[in-house]
């Protein structure tokens, strides 16, 4: 009992608690560096962030390469990181580039270790949200990559979304930074610039809040500027929202954000065999009220007596989970159902799935 106090007066020393913030932050960083430590050995250029960020800042001026969309959105710390690696010779450009997504995919762990959230105000909380975040299902595509850091960023700002804002200065420009760079790096961030204003309006007499509000609402505008734009071109829109339909969107949610987490890849190949067999069977009306009812009675469970930011982690995972099936690429001549499968698409349900798992995680009374 002495030494168990003796320990929590030492981790209230304010030196020593970053000290511990610190330690705890490198060892959740080796576990995800030994996840696939080759790559950060033998690191790789991944698919388009060589074919199309790579290439387009090798043959164009560093300003244009930097502000340049692409596929349809901004990504702006692609862009960055593609030009931060043609400084160094050219063997080295996938080092550079493994690093920068390494970086992005550890900024959701060091803001739950320093930050003030209600959802986990103490140390053993702050670990289990980080096992939440290191162990939710990820996949080989969006892993260690700068195209697919935009799905980490997003989880950063939704777990933003639930901090309570800065104190002091710097951190508020460090937020407000974050924000900024999360919603300027694709489209999934600015997802989320509805709950923003719905927590701006709420607490009024927080004028950060208000402040965050607008940064992600300006990035989410100029996100939704590109994409209109690239939808004028030939089938692009035709192609991108193929085969939307209410029970194709709750049953590719429930089976990827609900169902995968808790029951891994073999039970989401299951429960995706089972939705495909109603809708084939002519049940989809049925299936798409059931699962509407289903996913409504999850969020209330978890919502339930629960604090404010416990609902923008609900809502937060719905919404991302929702709008991104609705913009999501299905293959050549297949609708969005085909996005039910657990092995398609991973990146997409990543940030959604650890969001609605650490609302699960919070509302376990842990005594």
């Amino acid at each position: 009992m002495q030494t168990r106090s003796a320990i929590r007066a030492f981790a209230r020393k304010p030196a020593a608690a970053q000290l511990a913030r610190g330690a705890i932050l490198a060892l959740a960083c080796a576990v995800m560096a030994l996840r696939a430590p080759l790559l950060l050995k033998q690191p790789r250029i991944w698919a388009e962030e060589g074919t199309v960020y790579l290439a387009y800042a090798y043959a164009n001026p560093a300003w244009k390469a930097l502000v340049a969309p692409h596929q349809g959105y901004y990504h702006l710390y692609a862009n960055l990181a593609t030009l931060v690696a043609l400084l160094a010779p050219m063997r080295q450009a996938a080092l550079i580039t493994t690093w920068f997504s390494f970086a992005a995919q550890a900024l959701p762990l060091a803001v739950v270790l320093w930050g003030r959230s209600r959802l986990w105000p103490s140390l053993p909380l702050k670990l289990l949200a980080l096992a939440v975040i290191l162990l939710t299902p990820s996949s080989g595509e969006g892993w260690l990559n700068t195209i697919n850091s935009q799905f980490y960023l997003a989880l950063t700002a939704a777990l933003l979304l639930v901090e309570e804002p800065p104190r002091d200065p710097l951190g508020r420009w460090l937020y407000r930074g974050i924000l900024g760079l999360a919603v300027l790096s694709g489209p999934v961030a600015a997802f989320l610039a509805p709950l923003f204003v719905v927590r701006a309006w709420t607490r009024r007499d927080e004028p950060e809040t208000s402040t965050q509000a607008w940064v992600v609402v300006a990035g989410a505008m100029l996100q939704a500027g590109i994409a209109l734009a690239a939808l004028q071109t030939p089938d692009e829109g035709l192609v991108r929202f193929a085969g939307i339909t209410p029970a194709s969107l709750l049953a590719v949610t429930w089976n990827r954000i609900v169902v995968v987490p808790l029951a891994s890849m073999r039970g989401g190949r299951a429960m995706a065999a089972l939705l495909l067999s109603l809708r084939d069977a002519g049940h989809g009306a049925a299936l798409g009220c059931a699962l509407l009812v289903t996913l409504a009675a999850l969020g209330l469970f978890l919502c339930w007596r629960r604090p404010t930011e416990q609902r923008y982690l609900v809502l937060g995972a719905y919404l991302i989970a929702l709008l991104a099936t609705v913009s999501a690429l299905a293959g050549p001549g297949e609708t969005k159902w085909s996005l039910v499968h657990p092995g398609t698409a991973i990146r997409y349900y990543y940030a959604p799935a650890t969001l609605l798992m650490l609302a699960l995680a919070m509302r376990i009374t842990w005594q």
